[in-house]
């Protein structure tokens, strides 16, 4: 018989901090652009324990059917109050990682993400997606 989990839920008080984290940014990111993104926080699991070992931050696109996935947090090493954080750009695909010692708290983690997100290299992301929605719907325009 198959093992699912995707009914679980996020119960664990350091997973709820990273969730919780992750979600104000992508609800942050989809106000401003309110007209282009959507987002969703997604995480994945160890199906025999139920350890939570990873949780996303996809900006969705839906008018391009894109999705963008900017953060990650590796869980994997919670045990001894470590956890990386994995940014995404998307133009160049580079990947940087950083680990977050969490024992004092999720201040430094919460500051580093919004530092990323600050960063030009994010701008520029995030106006590649809008101006091919824009290109989208001009495209739409004209052959109406």
């Amino acid at each position: 018989m198959a093992k699912f989990n995707f009914l679980q839920k996020i119960d664990n008080i350091e997973n709820v901090a990273v969730y919780q984290i992750l979600n104000k940014y992508g609800k942050e990111i989809c106000e401003y652009a309110k007209d282009y993104f959507n987002y969703i926080v997604t995480y994945s699991s160890e199906s025999e324990n139920k350890k939570i070992t990873s949780i996303s931050l996809y900006i969705l696109v839906p008018e391009i059917k894109s999705e963008y996935n900017i953060l990650t947090v590796d869980m994997s090493d919670l045990l001894r109050n470590k956890i990386q954080l994995k940014f995404y750009t998307l133009i160049t695909k580079q990947t940087e990682i950083e680990e977050f010692d969490v024992s004092i708290g999720y201040d430094k983690f919460d500051t580093r993400i919004n530092e990323l997100l600050s960063t030009q290299m994010i701008n520029e992301s995030f106006k590649f997606l809008v101006d091919h929605v824009e290109l989208k719907r001009e495209r739409q325009i004209k052959s109406i």
